[in-house]
């Protein structure tokens, strides 16, 4: 993630993932199940690029970090993991 110069907002690089851009959405969608600021709609550059906002609770903060792990693994949401 890089340093928010700022606010509740990180902009978070997933270009070492490997994934396009678009893979990049289906997973967090389809997996994960969470939803973040695609990074294309601010400009060219922002292939690989997503927003997460996290001025939240702390455990909500950490459900959403566990959904976008498994979002890039081949691991499946747990309960336990997420609280679903």
């Amino acid at each position: 993630m890089m340093p928010p110069q700022a606010g509740f907002i990180g902009w978070i690089d997933f270009r070492s993932t490997g994934y396009s851009h678009e893979e990049l959405e289906t997973r967090f969608a389809e997996k994960g199940k969470i939803a973040l600021v695609d990074g294309k709609w601010f400009g060219s550059g922002g292939d690989a690029y997503f927003r997460l906002n996290y001025g939240c609770p702390r455990s909500l903060l950490k459900e959403g970090l566990a959904r976008i792990s498994a979002s890039l693994t081949d691991n499946l949401i747990h309960e336990d993991t997420c609280g679903n």
